[in-house]
């Protein structure tokens, strides 16, 4: 083998291992210690491949080393941690580099990490080795073995073991050499596990995923020259350990597209536990790609800002699986992309809320007041006018969910004091077509807010907050669907339209369908909701008794006044109005003239009562209140 023009060596042959021309079917002598090996004076001649019993103490990082006299001593020592050059019982030297093991595989001990970090959350102080000096060492080793694809802009690398270790990195883990596999210990379950693989963070942030075109976004200014699209990270938990207040301070940052990304918690950040996209920074230099990704079984808590963020233009198509995102500074999920993305099951709980030392949580305010015996929550955006708006004036800066005291999750409101928008979830992209699949909301604290109006939830959203619990989605000209018997929006205050309950149908043999769509317009809180009630559907509006339309079907249980259910097809309208605009003019029916309301000339009220020899009903012939009524239409005897 010989190194290329860029003074690294080529990509191995076969299977990523020993080729043919490399030591085949030699079997690997076992030697002591990597560290060791720098004093090695005695290896038998002729030795092609060995294996070290680990890199520094027997036991931990052991691997797999192929001869490789292209190996001199300058590229020796600067490679140190994959690399050696051995001495052989007859005075020869020849050089040695690390290879997969049989598996294909390399680990990342074998790069002589320390793995001894701790990290105490309540106080977040950390201790430990730095492991970043290994973190390099296996970037630059999987460069050597990676296959560039015809474009010049992807690899494929070789994936990486992590074992069930506490890792400590002093910066940022940056992958853009390639498409990574990084693989944690299966013992990491981010579902209620244990912490099999872990990563200390003391950096900025953890880790970003960059695609070959990325770069600004605040404090960044290295363009990747390849991407790492495609890279896939699982079985590991992530903890952050560094306060500092500067933006995109997050536990993994995916500006690289078609991630997977299983088994993973991102914890203790002083800002998002993961950012799907472009960071905040401004100006045009912030480009990036994070489409078409997959994240599954992930756990997002305890973070300074939002649990899961996605933003920007190309952060869309992504599919999110069992997201659990609780006790974040700020929103368990923030949908923000362009075009949407898709949401499947999870659960977020107690976000939004100030809790006194967490050191991770440098907003350090609250989403939520007690005002006047009720709680209330930031709307989205309104954070400057809540510092001086009173709850329960103005429901564009505050919403009502319910009523309580002041505790320490929802404190008292005071004019002048910091707000911070937050809570459950937000869905503000008026371009974004979200689905939300049986997302279970948790806690009681703030509504789910869809000011972008695009968001759909389906089936059991939000189980104690929308489904026959405490309070109700909240958005502006959003629609929320509930399939089946099971769904119903509950609202908590009368005189705020939060008392309206919307059953989605009675039972299974009814096929119903409720359909809300909710809005923050005059009369704030109220909502539009089509129904299947009585065996017939119906649209209100508010809390609008009778309904504003019914339409009564075969299995139809009103009468209208006749001996028998009206069977047929029917349709009740509680407020008629024939005509356009002004022109318009109300038909209704009633015992007798109208005694109260406005009404205008030509207006027309039906005789309930009708009677032989009296008359048809009455008309309206000035516009007042109630106005001046005749009676027309003589009746026969």
């Amino acid at each position: 083998m010989v190194l290329d023009t860029t003074g690294r060596m080529p990509a191995l042959s076969g299977r990523d291992g020993p080729g043919a021309g490399d030591a085949a079917g030699v079997s690997p002598g076992l030697i002591g210690t990597f560290v060791a090996t720098r004093d090695m004076t005695d290896l038998a001649d002729g030795t092609q491949m060995v294996r070290t019993t680990g890199h520094r103490e027997a036991g931990v990082g052991g691997g797999l080393y192929l001869r490789d006299d292209t190996i001199g001593a300058d590229f020796a020592a600067a490679h140190p941690l994959w690399t050696f050059r051995a001495r052989w019982a007859d005075g020869s030297v020849h050089g040695y580099r690390l290879v997969p093991n049989e598996d294909g595989a390399v680990l990342f001990d074998a790069f002589g990490a320390y793995g001894d970090a701790t990290f105490d959350p309540k106080t977040g102080v950390a201790t430990g080795s730095d492991d970043m000096p290994a973190w390099l060492a296996m970037d630059d080793f999987l460069q050597t073995c990676s296959t560039r694809s015809t474009n010049g802009y992807y690899r494929s690398l070789l994936p990486v073991r992590f074992g069930r270790r506490c890792y400590r990195f002093a910066s940022p883990m940056a992958l853009k050499h390639g498409s990574y596999a990084l693989l944690g210990s299966a013992a990491s379950g981010a579902q209620n596990g244990g912490y099999g693989t872990v990563f200390v963070c003391t950096g900025l942030r953890g880790i970003t995923l960059e695609n070959y075109n990325t770069h600004g976004g605040a404090a960044d200014s290295d363009k990747a020259a390849t991407g790492a699209m495609g890279s896939v990270l699982s079985d590991i938990t992530l903890f952050g350990a560094n306060n500092d207040t500067g933006l995109n301070r997050h536990g993994v940052w995916d500006r690289s597209g078609s991630s997977r990304i299983t088994n993973l918690k991102a914890m203790y950040f002083a800002d998002d536990g993961i950012r799907v996209g472009i960071g905040d920074g401004g100006g045009a230099a912030k480009l990036g790609l994070s489409d078409n990704g997959r994240y599954e079984d992930i756990v997002c808590s305890f973070n300074g800002g939002n649990g899961i963020k996605c933003v920007g233009g190309d952060s869309n198509a992504n599919i999110f699986i069992n997201i659990v995102c609780n006790s974040n500074g700020l929103f368990g999920v923030w949908e923000s992309s362009f075009l949407g993305n898709s949401w499947i099951g999870g659960q977020e709980d107690g976000n939004g809320s100030a809790v006194a030392g967490r050191p991770w949580d440098r907003h350090g305010t609250s989403s939520f007041c007690a005002y006047a015996g009720r709680h209330y929550g930031v709307v989205a955006g309104r954070d400057a006018a809540a510092s001086m708006t009173c709850p329960g004036t103005d429901e564009t800066v505050w919403y009502p969910f319910g009523e309580g005291a002041p505790n320490a999750a929802v404190p008292a409101w005071m004019a002048g004091m910091v707000w911070k928008s937050g809570g459950s979830s937000l869905y503000d992209n008026p371009n974004a077509p979200v689905a939300v699949v049986g997302k279970y909301k948790e806690g009681g604290l703030g509504l789910i807010q869809n000011p972008g109006g695009r968001a759909i939830f389906l089936n059991g959203i939000a189980a104690q907050s929308v489904l026959g619990g405490k309070g109700a989605v909240y958005a502006a000209d959003g629609i929320t669907l509930f399939p089946g018997g099971a769904g119903t929006i509950t609202r908590a205050d009368p005189a705020h339209g939060e008392t309206e309950t919307r059953q989605g149908g009675g039972g299974a043999a009814d096929g119903a369908v409720s359909l809300a769509m909710n809005s923050i317009v005059a009369p704030a809180g109220f909502a539009w909701s089509f129904n299947f009630a009585r065996k017939a559907y119906s649209l209100r509006y508010g809390g609008s008794d009778p309904e504003m339309i019914l339409c009564a079907g075969p299995s139809s249980t009103m009468t209208y006044g006749r001996p028998h259910p009206v069977r047929n097809p029917a349709v009740q309208i509680a407020s008629l109005f024939v005509g356009v605009e002004d022109k318009a003019r109300q038909i209704d029916f009633a015992m007798a003239a109208p005694a109260v309301g406005d009404h205008g000339r030509g207006d027309i009220v039906f005789n309930l009562d009708a009677t032989a020899g009296g008359f048809a009903g009455w008309i309206c012939v000035a516009a007042g209140t109630p106005g001046t009524w005749k009676t027309f239409g003589a009746i026969g005897d």
